[in-house]
């Protein structure tokens, strides 16, 4: 099943932490456990960190557009000054291929067409926040390509299978 494939993907990941710089901020994604923003100052040993959450546990399979995704939830951030409640994200892992197509990504074409190393990278493809202290991590990744998905989200009720896209060469030029 997808799904399992999909916990599986994520449970690898565990022990490791993305990162992707953004703004004033770095987000560090520790996938299983944490999610921050952190603003280095000039001094290395000086920093800003916000915890935006800490994985709780909730998982599920999503289907967006023609795509499906797994999605985790991280909960009981910092509190948000302009809410007054925690701030909390979502991170969804997607397959590569998808992200490519999507994003056209020099870095993510490299990743689908198993550049160096390529088998295995996993990193931030794009961050953005949903609402107000809300914010959605998307991590792509080649571990999700070429899995069976079930039709139904992944109950199994109808036996129904359908075959994500297999890998296909793609040429990036420099311009």
């Amino acid at each position: 099943r997808w799904e399992a494939a999909a916990r599986e993907v994520a449970r690898n990941l565990e022990g490791r932490c993305l990162y992707r710089m953004q703004g004033w901020w770095t987000i560090e994604l520790c996938p299983q456990r944490t999610v921050r923003q952190i603003h280095y100052s000039a001094k290395v040993e000086e920093r800003d960190e916000i915890l935006v959450g800490a994985f709780g546990g909730s998982e599920r399979v999503e289907k967006r557009g023609d795509e499906w995704v797994f999605v985790q939830e991280y909960e009981g951030g910092a509190l948000c000054d302009l809410t007054q409640r925690p701030r909390a994200a979502r991170v969804v892992l997607r397959c590569a291929q998808a992200a490519a197509e999507k994003m056209g990504s020099a870095a993510v074409t490299r990743v689908v067409n198993g550049g160096a190393g390529a088998m295995g990278v996993e990193f931030i493809g794009s961050a953005r926040e949903l609402s107000t202290c809300m914010y959605e991590y998307e991590v792509v990744t080649r571990e999700l390509c070429g899995k069976e998905v079930i039709k139904n989200g992944g109950d199994g009720s109808d036996g129904a299978f359908e075959q994500q896209q297999q890998f296909r060469t793609m040429r990036c030029e420099l311009l």
